[in-house]
């Protein structure tokens, strides 16, 4: 995976064990930035794993190198994907665009 995806994980991410302590206290919209990107990042886990070809094509579609031009890079294009691919229902998608939209406001 790609190292700015692992190195927020090391650097931001808590942990299972310890996350309800460390974001319960975080402002609504800060909590939805970091409920997002944890989304995100499962989202980018599960189509990696689901399409076929090169992994460095795959991670180039995705976005994984951080690069917000990639056709799948952003949050939305892989809701709309995983949704496609059947890997999320569209209520899971719905849920997901209001996490989303809770993120911009």
């Amino acid at each position: 995976m790609a190292w700015k995806i692992e190195q927020w994980m090391r650097d931001v991410f808590p942990g299972a064990d310890s996350i309800y302590d460390e974001y319960r206290r975080l402002p609504r919209r800060e909590l939805a930035i970091t409920a997002g990107a944890v989304l995100d990042l499962a989202l980018v886990e599960i189509l990696s794993m689901k399409l076929t070809g090169p992994e460095q094509e795959i991670h180039l579609f995705l976005g994984i190198n951080g690069d917000g031009r990639a056709p799948c890079g952003s949050f939305s294009a892989r809701i709309q994907l995983a949704l496609l691919l059947s890997l999320i229902t569209e209520r899971d998608a719905a849920i997901l665009r209001v996490i989303k939209m809770f993120e911009i406001s």
